[in-house]
């Protein structure tokens, strides 16, 4: 898969939030970095930037509901995982 084409299914499945699920890990970090659920939601439906990680993992950067940029680490499995933020 391209990293364009990683792009348009992470924003195609942001809009359904039952297919987002977080990680244990992430939701610390998003705790630690006073992160809400919705601003890694509207970061993802709105991504401007996808790029390879390691392991199948994509990090996708988009504006948060304050419009300051996030980036999230995802990987696709029968859903779409959320792995950390920052």
């Amino acid at each position: 898969m391209t990293p364009d084409q990683a792009l348009l299914v992470i924003q195609d499945w942001a809009r359904f939030p039952h297919a987002i699920h977080f990680t244990p890990h992430a939701v610390q970090r998003m705790r630690q970095r006073y992160v809400k659920k919705s601003d890694v939601l509207h970061a993802l439906r709105n991504a401007d930037s996808c790029e390879p990680a390691v392991q199948g993992r994509w990090k996708v950067t988009g504006p948060d509901e304050d419009a300051d940029d996030l980036t999230v680490i995802v990987f696709f499995d029968f859903d779409l995982l959320v792995i950390t933020v920052y």
